[in-house]
């Protein structure tokens, strides 16, 4: 489990009004508390939440507000808004009834008041948890669409929003209450909040309900394991003069991911859809790489071209599910065959493949869980599909016809020439050479 923890330390004589860092619980009226609960961490300077150096999320509560929820099941209740001070702390006033009802209120200076939009009544067997998202359910607000990935299969695909955007729904780290001990969620009831306060139920634990994805897709010289660091030693592999680098456009699809998410109850909705990199454009061949550490190096790995999602990794909010694993489509295009696409499908990833055989296995979506995911292919498989002149490992300029690797010399222009698509779109399949998985809690 990855969490963060908001810890309560001790009472106070006096409470603070404006968020700082002061810990503690003290009675302000019958049967009315203040509690402040605080953190000692500071903000991240990195509005992610990600640590770039380990790909891994840090243990920073990114969001500078709180959202207390009820967790009935008919719920009409308020959702309460706490603003966090400095230091991530925060305050809240609390009544405990007679009859074992309780209020919540954001306003720590006045008497409790239901009536307003800061405060709210809960029953006696009514509990709240705490989250960083202001309802209960999250959703991908943006539109899914159907992307044909073959002669007759479509699959449904949604994209990340716009950084830029309200709010943020794939960009950003979500939180939930949860146990100390195993991650399990955590509610609160009267006592347990009241409990907040002092020496013996002193930490709030939040943790992650996302799930982090960055994504590769890698064209190189398997055959020799020689870096292609630029288009000059692209093109003295992909010799024929329609397979240059500059041809070739690239797609990713990676899913299926549930399209809501239920953080009362940490459950999945029933759509579900892939997330589009790029938002779904086809892009031109980067540069792109794999080493040990990660996406990005060029020290040893595989470098080449192909794609690199963007460092603002895909975050979606998940319910561990190990029945359906991940699987990715990539669609690769070349500008002079405009009939016809290049489709890979990858069921599964392989553990870290540098400097050894992977294991393949299932992907599975696990909150508070980053993934890098990367395929690898020898740049020569595009020449095949196309019918392109390329170099084979010996360096002999070659044509893949007949599934045989033909002398190019004794291929007539015509030949050549007939490569030409026109009509209805073929898709052609493409095998994966190598699957690499790296899993960082």
């Amino acid at each position: 489990m990855c969490a963060v923890s908001l810890a309560a330390c001790s009472d106070s004589d006096e409470m603070p009004q404006d968020n700082s860092a002061v810990n503690g619980i003290k009675q302000v009226g019958e049967n009315e508390y203040v509690v402040t609960v605080g953190t000692e961490a500071s903000e991240s300077a990195d509005s992610r939440g990600i640590n770039e150096a380990t790909n891994t999320f840090d243990e920073v509560y990114e969001p500078k507000v709180l959202y207390v929820h009820s967790t009935k099941s008919d719920n009409n209740r308020k959702v309460l808004t706490f603003s966090l001070g400095e230091n991530k702390s925060f305050s809240f006033r609390i009544r405990k009834n007679d009859d074992g009802s309780f209020a919540l209120s954001s306003d720590v200076v006045n008497l409790i008041d239901t009536s307003k939009d800061n405060a709210e009544e809960y029953a006696s067997d009514e509990t709240v948890y705490f989250s960083s998202w202001p309802t209960d359910e999250w959703s991908n607000s943006v539109e899914t669409d159907q992307v044909r990935v073959g002669e007759s299969t479509y699959i449904p695909v949604m994209y990340l929003q716009d950084r830029t955007s309200a709010p943020m729904n794939n960009w950003r780290e979500i939180y939930r209450s949860a146990s100390i001990i195993g991650g399990a969620d955590l509610n609160y009831d009267a006592g347990e909040l009241l409990g907040l306060g002092g020496d013996t139920n002193d930490v709030v634990v939040m943790r992650h309900v996302v799930s982090g994805y960055r994504c590769g897709v890698i064209f190189t010289d398997l055959a020799n394991r020689q870096h292609v660091s630029d288009a000059i030693a692209w093109n003295s592999i992909i010799t024929d003069s329609k397979g240059q680098l500059s041809d070739w456009t690239i797609r990713l699809y990676l899913g299926e991911f549930p399209t809501s998410y239920n953080l009362c109850t940490s459950t999945n909705g029933t759509g579900k859809a892939y997330y589009a990199a790029n938002k779904g454009e086809a892009r031109s061949f980067e540069y792109s790489s794999y080493t040990t550490g990660g996406f990005g190096g060029s020290e040893g790995g595989y470098v080449g071209y192909g794609l690199l999602t963007d460092k603002d990794y895909l975050l979606t909010p998940v319910a561990e599910d190990r029945e359906n694993s991940l699987k990715a489509y990539i669609l690769v295009n070349n500008n002079n065959f405009p009939d016809k696409t290049l489709v890979a499908k990858i069921d599964e990833f392989g553990d870290d493949a540098v400097g050894g055989a992977s294991t393949v296995t299932p992907c599975y979506a696990v909150p508070g869980q980053i993934e890098l995911l990367g395929v690898i292919y020898d740049l020569r498989d595009l020449a095949k599909k196309f019918g392109l002149k390329y170099k084979n490992a010996a360096g002999q300029e070659v044509v893949w016809q007949n599934n045989a690797e033909v002398d190019a010399s004794t291929v007539s222009t015509q030949s050549l020439k007939s490569r030409a698509s026109g009509g209805e779109t073929e898709f052609v399949e493409l095998q994966p050479r190598k699957v690499i998985r790296k899993t960082i809690y």
